[in-house]
């Protein structure tokens, strides 16, 4: 039954030129046809569409219903219940009702409001990439692959909703913060501090051919041949895992790795300026091989010794420009405070501009002017 409400004397014939995804079009009178199906009014019904809401009380259902997504906002409906409710624009952005299309609060974005975007204009300020936290958790420069943790892997984890939903930044080298928009500056031992040591880490391998890796925090480096010199892994050292300028020094021979049965040959890597507390190097040997004997690889740090020599713990500051001034920021230089300056990274003067040096101090004597 269809009652005219408003459209008063008798009315023309309504005729029902047509059905299409349970449209209903209908002429004669002043209807409203419905846009996409409803609830005519409450009595006539018409099986609709989900992206379209109730009709009006006039039976006019042009009104678009938004995208729904897991409410950011709503409280706990249970014990270790929540976010589990869905809602239009997430809670997280108004409803446009003529275009069926959220408008999302800051910082939110998506079709539903469901993500949390990435900080800066560009995005990470164009000096990083953006990545959801689970992303990140993956890519966190943790000490060793064992301690990666990926946040978000069981999807039943209610403390981990957000898993791929809250977008950060991963800087670029060289930038940081939360939106990768500061220039980083350099870091260095503090001058003043004293009764400190570098890092000092032990290796020694046995085999009689072959290929070996280092591996460092969660990196790998290059095929490394057996009879490598201390230069070759000095150098590798560096292009594979960023280390400024380590010092490596072999006890016997000239080959990385010695034979069964001769000297053992203990590599000592030492670290000047790559300050603090380094993760272990370890190595991945199953490319090394052993005509005679067995293949073996021995690495040692924080005081393990090894055949009579003794690793160390570094014990330096690793500070933002040495502790001794302040970085600028958005130049990623270092302004020293008085008394300081650059340095060569091990306290001498140099070109590295880390505060890390104490400049020597200028006697002035002071002299008598003539009289005029």
């Amino acid at each position: 039954m269809i009652e005219f409400i408003q459209d008063f004397g008798p009315q023309s014939p309504i005729k029902v030129l047509g059905m299409l995804k349970g449209v209903v079009y209908l002429t004669g009178g002043s209807v409203f046809a419905t846009s996409a199906g409803g609830i005519l009014g409450g009595r006539t019904s018409v099986q609709g569409t989900k992206e379209w809401e109730f009709c009006s009380n006039r039976g006019d259902c042009s009104f678009g219903k938004c995208p729904s997504g897991p409410s950011w906002f709503t409280s706990p409906s249970a014990s270790n219940t929540v976010h589990n409710q869905w809602s239009e624009c997430s809670d997280a952005g108004i409803c446009d009702r003529t275009t069926g299309q959220c408008s999302c609060y800051t910082p939110f974005e998506g079709a539903a409001c469901e993500y949390m975007k990435c900080p800066g204009d560009p995005v990470c300020s164009g000096h990083g990439q953006c990545m959801t936290i689970r992303q990140l958790s993956l890519e966190a420069d943790v000490d060793a692959p064992s301690l990666v943790f990926d946040y978000g892997s069981d999807p039943n984890n209610i403390h981990t909703f957000d898993r791929d939903n809250i977008l950060g930044c991963k800087c670029d080298p060289g930038y940081e913060g939360y939106d990768c928009s500061k220039r980083s500056c350099l870091k260095g031992d503090d001058p003043v501090t004293t009764d400190q040591v570098d890092e000092l880490q032990l290796l020694k391998c046995t085999a009689t051919g072959g290929i070996f890796r280092l591996q460092y925090r969660t990196s790998t480096s290059v095929d490394i041949p057996f009879d490598a010199t201390s230069d070759d892994l000095r150098y590798i050292l560096m292009n594979s895992f960023g280390f400024e300028d380590p010092v490596v020094e072999y006890s016997s021979g000239t080959k990385a790795c010695s034979t069964p049965g001769s000297a053992d040959n203990i590599i000592t890597v030492n670290f000047p300026i790559d300050h603090g507390d380094i993760p272990p190097i370890r190595a991945e040997t199953t490319g090394l091989i052993a005509l005679s004997g067995s293949v073996s690889f021995v690495t040692a740090d924080n005081g393990v010794a090894i055949g009579g020599m003794v690793s160390q713990k570094g014990t330096k500051e690793n500070a933002v420009c040495s502790n001794r001034g302040y970085c600028d920021y958005s130049q990623g230089i270092c302004s020293c405070s008085i008394g300081y300056g650059t340095s060569d990274g091990r306290g001498n003067q140099g070109n590295r501009d880390d505060c890390g040096r104490i400049m020597p101090k200028i006697k002035y004597v002071a002299q008598e002017l003539p009289m005029q």
